[in-house]
C-alpha cells in the first residue's frame, strides 16, 4: 500500500479560490497530482472511493451538489464531509481551512473527528503554512497505514475499530493514564492490553484488576496489598497490584464501581506514584502506567457526587470510546469467524457458517456486544448434531430475533388500526410530528446525547437530525 502514489483532494465551492489553491499545491515541487470537489457530498463520494494521502476541506460551503445549484454557500459541508470520512477512513488525514477564524462549536465538532489542523487563510505566512501542512500530512498517512498494518488482537474490519485502533496505538506512546469507555463486552479490556504492547512497558508486568468483581472490603487490599495483621485473616504480607505492577501497566476495569473512599486513596497513589499498604505508615514508590475502563457515564457520576472529579481528570489525560457493534456491523462477520475458529482449535472439528448468519446477526441489537455474540455462537455450536459442520440459521435461538431485539422491528400501525384513526379524525402533520419527536427522543436517549450518533442510528443525515430537534424545540413538543 505505501508502494501506491496517493493524491490531494481539495475541496472549496468558489471555482475560483479552488484553482488558486491547486496551483499552489502543484508548484510545490512535490509531485503531487490535485483532485478538486466544490461541496460536501463530492468531497465524501470521491475521498472514499479515491486513493488520497491528504484531504483539505474548505468549512463553509454547501452539503450537496443540490445545495450548490441553489446558492447555498453558508452550510457546513465541510464538517459533515469530514464526519464521513472520519468515520470510515480514520487514517487519512484531513486539514481543513477557512477564510476567518470560525465558532468554538465547529472547531470543536472537527477535534472530535481528530482532525488533522485547521488554517485560516487571513493569518501570516499562510501559504507556506498550507504546503508544508500538506507535506507533513503525506508523512502522517504513510505513517497511520504502517500501524494499521501491524497485528492486532482485536478482530475488526470496520473504520470505526481503525480509527479507535490508532488513537489506542498513539495514546501507547506516552505515559499519561488512558480512560477506555464502553458499553459491556465491546473489547475494553484488548484494547487496554494494546496500549500496553505498544507502549515502552510492552516488557514489563499487565496486570488487570476487576473493580466490580471483588467487595469494597477487599479492594484496597487487592490495589495497596496489606501487612501482616492488618485484618483478620491477614498471616502474612501481601503485595497489591499496584506493587506487581511495578515499571508495568496496571489496568483498572469498571473503575466506576470504586467507592468515593477507595477513588480517594487511588487518587494520591496516581498523583505520587506511592501508596501504603492496609495496616502500614510506610509508603511504598512505584512506577506504574494506569489505564482505566468503565461501562458508565463518569461525568453523570461526578455531577451525581459518586465519583471525584480530581480523580476523573487525573486517569482521563487520554479517552478512548470502543463504540458498540451495532454501530459497526462490517466487524460481525470477522468476529463470528474468530471464534468459529476458537472452536475449532479446542475440539479439532472445522466449521463453516451460512452467509445469512452474518447477516442476521448483523441485524441485532447486542446489549451484550461481541461477549453476547461470542455466547449467541456458542449456544449454536452446541445445536449442531455431530455430522453438522455447517453452522445455519437454524441453529440460533428463534427468540433473537422476536421482541425488537432485531433492528427491523415494524413501528408501523396495522391497516386496521389507521382506519380507525382516519375515521377518529386524525390530524395527519401532528401524528408524523409526534411520531418523527418520538424517535428522536428514544435515540438521542440511545446515543446519550450524542447527535452524531443518534442520526447514524436513525440513518439520517446530522444536519437533518439537527434541524428536526430545532423544529420540536420551536413547537414545545
Amino acid at each position: 500500500m505505501a508502494d501506491k502514489t496517493f493524491d490531494v483532494l481539495l475541496v472549496h465551492d468558489k471555482p475560483e479560490k479552488l484553482e488558486r489553491y491547486k496551483q499552489m499545491l502543484l508548484e510545490a515541487g512535490a509531485g503531487w497530482d490535485v483532485e478538486t470537489a466544490a461541496c460536501g457530498e463530492e468531497a465524501i463520494e470521491k475521498a472514499l472511493a479515491g486513493t488520497y494521502f491528504c484531504v483539505v476541506l474548505d468549512v463553509l460551503m454547501p452539503n450537496t451538489r443540490k445545495d450548490a445549484k441553489a446558492g447555498l454557500a453558508d452550510q457546513q459541508g465541510g464538517i459533515w464531509a469530514l464526519e464521513k470520512i472520519a468515520q470510515q477512513k480514520p487514517w487519512l488525514p484531513v486539514i481543513m481551512f477557512s477564510q476567518k477564524e470560525l465558532d468554538d462549536d465547529i472547531i470543536d465538532k472537527a477535534r472530535r473527528c481528530r482532525i488533522f489542523d485547521y488554517l485560516i487563510r487571513e493569518e501570516p505566512h499562510f501559504n507556506f503554512k498550507f504546503v508544508t501542512r500538506v507535506k507533513n500530512a503525506e508523512e502522517v498517512f504513510h505513517q497511520r497505514i504502517e500501524t494499521l498494518e501491524q497485528k492486532s488482537e482485536i478482530v475488526y474490519k470496520s473504520g470505526l475499530m481503525q480509527g479507535v485502533l490508532l488513537e489506542a496505538r498513539r495514546a501507547a506512546r506516552s505515559e499519561a493514564p488512558v480512560l477506555v469507555v464502553g458499553e459491556t463486552g465491546t473489547g475494553k479490556s484488548l484494547l487496554a492490553k494494546e496500549i500496553h504492547r505498544w507502549s515502552s512497558r510492552k516488557d514489563r508486568t499487565f496486570l488487570i484488576m476487576n473493580c466490580a468483581a471483588l467487595p469494597e472490603t477487599l479492594v484496597e487490599s487487592e490495589m495497596f496489598g496489606h501487612v501482616e495483621g492488618a485484618f483478620t485473616g491477614a498471616l502474612k504480607r501481601r503485595k497489591g497490584k499496584l506493587e506487581l505492577a511495578d515499571k508495568g501497566t496496571l489496568f483498572l476495569d469498571e473503575i466506576g464501581d470504586m467507592t468515593l473512599q477507595t477513588q480517594a486513596k487511588l487518587l494520591r497513589a496516581i498523583e505520587e506514584q506511592e501508596f501504603a499498604p492496609v495496616g502500614s505508615e510506610e509508603l511504598r514508590k512505584v512506577d506504574v502506567r494506569i489505564v482505566c475502563a468503565t461501562n458508565k457515564n463518569l461525568e453523570q457520576m461526578i455531577k451525581d457526587k459518586t465519583f471525584r472529579e480530581d480523580l476523573y481528570y487525573r486517569i482521563c489525560y487520554e479517552k478512548i470510546e470502543v463504540p458498540p457493534l451495532r454501530e459497526r456491523p462490517e466487524d460481525v462477520g470477522p468476529l463470528v469467524h474468530h471464534f468459529l475458529g476458537m472452536h475449532t482449535q479446542r475440539t479439532g472439528r472445522q466449521y463453516t457458517v451460512d452467509t445469512k448468519v452474518i447477516q442476521r446477526l448483523q441485524t441485532l441489537t447486542l446489549r451484550g456486544n461481541v461477549r453476547e455474540l461470542q455466547g449467541i455462537l456458542q449456544a449454536g455450536i452446541s445445536r449442531m448434531e455431530k455430522s453438522e459442520r455447517e453452522l445455519t440459521e437454524y441453529h440460533l435461538e428463534s427468540e433473537l430475533f422476536e421482541g425488537g431485539h432485531a433492528h427491523t422491528t415494524s413501528l408501523l400501525p396495522d391497516s386496521e388500526t389507521a382506519v380507525k384513526a382516519v375515521r377518529g379524525g386524525l390530524d395527519f402533520n401532528k401524528a408524523v410530528d409526534d411520531f418523527r419527536n418520538l424517535l428522536i427522543d428514544a435515540a438521542m436517549t440511545e446515543a446519550n446525547g450524542v447527535g452524531e450518533r443518534a442520526a447514524k442510528s436513525l440513518k439520517l443525515n446530522a444536519h437533518t437530525l439537527r434541524r428536526y430537534v430545532r423544529q420540536k424545540g420551536q413547537t414545545g413538543v
